[in-house]
């Protein structure tokens, strides 16, 4: 197959979602490789000084085109062939990231570690992404910091200089972004230097972006423990390596049978990535089935109201409090929603109040009062999370909705209206 070289995508940015809703979705649905395992595992590629990286499903979303553009501006060659991607970072030539790209997603911090493990140097703007509340990277640089790196600001952008060394770091909260981090930066170096993450976030990306690695060659122990150890190596050679399946995808999807009163199926799963969701939306009324890589939920009922505690990994995760909260509006009962991560992330619930939902944030919390169902309006997306959660509650919802700021959705799910439209969903997309 020719290759294709990496470009934007080519949906307009200014489009909008009709979603009908009222109708039962229906059928199998297969789940795509992890945005949050992929995005930092493109970087680690970059450590790579011999030998080509290929990686076996990674999503095709903006987010993934924007990081791709930015490792070609640094002198890597990107490739896709087919559903694989090709990076070869034997060439890299610079250290500083481009600021307009950097600036547009969250995952560009990574690459200021893997820079300064590579080059000893590095340039990264502060990052974009998502706006859902403070995201300070205070552990990551306190974590380059003490492993020898001087850092500082300079005109938005981080800077840094120096060899990274061993390192004992305790990271003050089990951050994902933190530990992937310093995991990445602490992998290339000096023959034995030990660094040791404590305190560290156990997600299934976190014990991806390791694997990843010591296919490359590194030496990286209790990945998916509170302490990681990284034993440093001097050199990197590129590997081929397939992506796990995104949990936070297969979530939103069980959650659309729910959504929609439907049957849906989903495949390519790993399910032991999702027993805290499984076992909310059973407490819900969700009947779910666990069948190897597949995991099936049916609903023919209305909801019961729930009381969740999005935390860290393993408990109910962040990225999937806004999509529940959809269909907590319509359960029968009162229910209270609270996030420990992301303690300012719901804004969607102004636009569910437009839909007719009785919400209220208090603080970390949001209150739901669950009203018998949702009317047709307009509303606007305002991050890729809340945008999910808002298609799913017009699928509840009895005619048509319009949503605006869908452009966030492509940053975060692949085919997303297409694989929905499978399933009978009722959706027709806008360009503005």
């Amino acid at each position: 197959m020719t290759p294709t070289v990496i470009a934007e995508t080519a949906k307009p940015l200014e489009r909008a979602l009709c979603v009908e809703g009222g109708f039962s979705l229906c059928g199998e649905v297969a789940i795509g490789g992890s945005k949050n395992a992929s995005l930092p595992i493109i970087a680690a590629a970059l450590l790579a000084t011999e030998g080509q990286t290929r990686l076996i499903g990674v999503p095709h979303i903006s987010d993934v085109e924007v990081m791709c553009d930015i490792l070609q501006g640094l002198g890597a060659r990107v490739r896709w062939h087919g559903d694989a991607l090709d990076i070869d970072a034997t060439g890299l030539y610079g250290a500083e990231v481009d600021s307009e790209l950097g600036q547009r997603i969250r995952a560009s911090t990574y690459l200021f570690g893997v820079l300064l493990a590579r080059f000893g140097e590095a340039k990264v703007p502060y990052p974009g992404g998502d706006r859902i509340g403070v995201r300070p990277i205070d552990f990551h640089l306190a974590g380059l910091r003490a492993m020898g790196a001087e850092v500082s600001t300079e005109a938005g952008c981080l800077v840094g200089v120096g060899r990274l060394s061993e390192a004992s770091i305790y990271l003050e909260r089990p951050s994902v972004g933190a530990t992937i981090h310093l995991m990445m930066a602490a992998a290339l170096g000096k023959d034995s230097q030990t660094t040791t993450l404590s305190n560290a976030a156990m997600d299934p990306e976190i014990m991806d972006v390791a694997r990843f690695l010591s296919a490359m060659g590194a030496r990286i122990y209790g990945a998916g423990t509170s302490t990681i150890k990284v034993v440093a190596v001097r050199k990197l050679t590129g590997a081929t390596y397939e992506v796990i399946p995104d949990r936070l995808e297969a979530g939103t999807f069980l959650m659309s049978a729910a959504a929609s009163r439907g049957d849906i199926t989903v495949t390519g799963v790993i399910s032991e990535h999702l027993t805290a969701v499984i076992a909310k939306l059973q407490q819900m009324g969700v009947r779910m089935e666990v069948l190897g890589d597949s995991i099936r939920a049916r609903v023919d009922r209305r909801l019961s109201a729930t009381d969740v505690l999005a935390e860290e990994y393993p408990g109910f995760p962040t990225d999937l409090q806004p999509c529940i909260a959809a269909l907590l509006v319509t359960a029968s009962g009162d229910s209270m929603v609270t996030d420990l991560v992301w303690t300012d992330r719901f804004q969607y619930t102004d636009e569910f109040v437009r839909m007719g939902g009785q919400v209220k944030v208090v603080g970390s919390s949001v209150r739901i009062q669950g009203v018998s169902g949702l009317s047709p309006a307009e509303v606007t997306a305002n991050d890729i999370r809340g945008g999910a959660a808002l298609v799913l509650a017009s699928l509840g919802a009895q005619g048509k909705s319009t949503i605006y700021g869908v452009h966030h959705l492509d940053r975060g799910y692949a085919g997303l209206i297409d694989k929905l439209m499978g399933l009978g969903a009722r959706i027709d997309e806008l360009e503005l």
